[in-house]
């Protein structure tokens, strides 16, 4: 069946091999780890399993053959100084170049059939002082696979 570890891992390696994507994130991109809880560590990146369904392909008993609905997410965190605005363009900037990589191969390295739907949904982040404002960004990625 799918290893969705893998696919994770090939994302994650295509973002960590980006050259625009090192400039912005740094070392801060992470696999699997947990959800960065810090202000001061953004502009962060994280790429998550989130879900695989499976489907028969055909029928029969013999069946052996699933198509696989795989879904990934990636979370991105920013921060502004005093500025609600300021934050909102800064993660819209990295979700830009996030969604940039990612579909130059819209496969993820061969590693699924194809990209059939990207969602992004929007999180404000409480943080315990009223000068920095703290947003994240949730992408949901959702690939066909083939099994068989």
């Amino acid at each position: 069946m799918i290893d969705a570890a893998k696919i994770s891992k090939a994302l994650f390696d295509i973002y960590r091999a980006s050259p625009d994507l090192r400039a912005e994130f740094g070392n801060r991109m992470e696999r699997g780890e947990y959800v960065n809880e810090k202000p001061g560590n953004t502009p962060w990146l994280g790429v998550y399993r989130t879900s695989v369904t499976y489907e028969p392909y055909q029928l029969g008993r013999h069946n052996r053959t699933y198509k696989a609905e795989v879904k990934l997410t990636v979370l991105i965190q920013a921060t502004a100084m005093r500025s609600g605005e300021g934050c909102e363009d800064k993660i819209e900037a990295l979700i830009k170049k996030v969604l940039d990589v990612t579909l130059v191969d819209p496969t993820i390295g061969g590693q699924v059939a194809m990209l059939r739907d990207i969602a992004v949904a929007y999180e404000y982040r409480a943080v315990d002082t009223s000068t920095m404002l703290y947003q994240q960004a949730s992408i949901t990625f959702t690939a066909d696979v083939r099994t068989g």
